[in-house]
Parts: structure tokens; sequence; C-alpha cells
């Protein structure tokens, strides 16, 4: 991750995904997206199925006392 001020165009530049950010709060919460994640291969992302997207469902559901 590369915070860098632009003359013409300052604020926080993310140059992995080409954006650039106003503000540091939004800057962050760019970082811990899922697509700025996932091109920069910060963590792996593993594809799950519906029936496992269904059990991780349920599970919360109950954690959360909603069942």
């Amino acid at each position: 991750m590369d915070v860098q001020f632009k003359l013409g165009r300052s604020g926080f530049r993310c140059e992995s995904c080409n954006l650039t950010f106003n503000d540091n709060i939004k800057y962050i919460d760019h970082t811990h997206s899922p697509s700025h994640v996932q091109k920069t291969g910060a963590l792996p992302v593993k594809k799950a199925s519906l029936e496992e997207v269904k059990e991780r469902i349920e599970y919360l559901a109950e954690v959360k006392g909603l069942k």
C-alpha cells in the first residue's frame, strides 16, 4: 500500500486500485474492502459454496440469538 500525494490531485492514493481518496477514513475503509484485498493479495479469498454460506448464516443467527 502506497500513500502518495500527487501534484494536481491531493489525497490518499491507492496505486494498486488506481484510486484517490480525499480523507484517511475513506482510504482505510477502502484498504479493508474485498476488492482491494484481492488485488493486493493481502489475504487469500476462499470461494464458499451455497451450502457453506447457508451454514454460516444459520450459525451466526444462533450465536446472536435470532434462532
